[in-house]
C-alpha cells in the first residue's frame, strides 16, 4: 500500500513527527514524491527521489501540501509511477502544474476500467510496466471531474491545486495532521467490507500483518 501526510498549512506540517516519516519510508520502499503550492498558486512537485533529498524538500515547504511514500499495489517499480501525478497522467518526474494526485488504497478492478477508458478514446494502451491504478484515476479525473470518485472505491485520495488540499475518504486527524495510513489503523473494517478477500479475520489487511 502506501501512505501520505498532508498538511494545510507550515503549523500543521510541523505536528508531523519525524519518525512517522521515517517510519512510513521503512514500510513503504517503493518511492517517495512531494507536492506543495507555490508562492504563485502553482503546485510544484517532486518524485521518485531519496529520503534525505525529500526530508530536505519538506523541511522547506510552508504552505499547504503532502508527502507520499510508495508501497507498490499495482505497476511496475520505477520513478514514474511514483506519486503525485499531475491530473492527466503524465509520467514526468518533476514539475510545476496546476494540480496533482496522490492515492492510498487499492482500486479493485483498475484493470477494466484501464480498457475501457483506452478502447473509448481509440488509442494504444501503455505498456503495463508504465500503468497503475493512481495514473489511470489522474487521467479519469482530469476528463470527468472529481465527483467520479464517489462512484470509485479507490481508497484515499489526496489532491493538491492552487485552492488547497482536497481529502477524499477516511483519513485520520488525531494527531493534528492528514494521515492515510491511520485510517486503517484507527477503522479497520472499512478496509474489510471492500476487500474481505484480502484479509485476515480480525479484519487487517494481510501486508498491514
Amino acid at each position: 500500500m502506501c501512505r501520505i501526510f498532508a498538511w494545510d498549512d507550515k503549523e500543521m506540517k510541523q505536528t508531523i513527527p519525524q519518525k512517522e516519516l521515517l517510519d512510513a519510508n521503512k514500510r513503504n520502499k517503493d518511492g517517495i514524491g512531494l507536492a506543495y503550492l507555490n508562492s504563485r498558486g502553482f503546485v510544484e512537485f517532486e518524485k521518485g527521489i531519496s529520503l534525505e533529498k525529500a526530508l530536505a524538500i519538506y523541511e522547506r515547504i510552508e504552505s499547504p501540501g503532502f508527502i507520499h511514500f510508495r508501497l507498490a499495489s499495482s505497476g511496475s517499480v520505477c520513478p514514474e509511477l511514483c506519486h503525485p501525478f499531475p491530473l492527466g497522467g503524465d509520467l514526468r518526474l518533476s514539475g510545476t502544474v496546476k494540480e496533482v494526485i496522490a492515492h492510498n488504497g487499492i482500486w479493485g478492478g483498475w484493470e477494466r476500467y484501464l480498457i475501457s477508458y483506452y478502447m473509448q478514446k481509440k488509442i494504444e494502451v501503455p505498456p503495463a510496466t508504465l500503468m497503475s491504478d493512481t495514473r489511470l484515476l489522474a487521467m479519469i479525473i482530469k476528463d470527468c471531474g472529481r465527483n467520479v470518485l464517489d462512484y470509485l472505491e479507490v481508497g484515499r485520495v489526496a489532491i493538491l491545486d492552487k485552492d488547497g488540499i482536497y481529502l477524499y475518504g477516511e483519513w485520520n486527524e488525531s494527531g493534528g495532521y492528514y494521515d492515510s495510513e491511520r485510517a486503517y489503523k484507527q477503522y479497520p473494517y472499512l478496509f474489510k467490507e471492500q476487500h474481505p478477500y484480502l484479509t485476515d479475520p480480525r479484519g487487517y489487511p494481510s501486508w498491514y500483518l
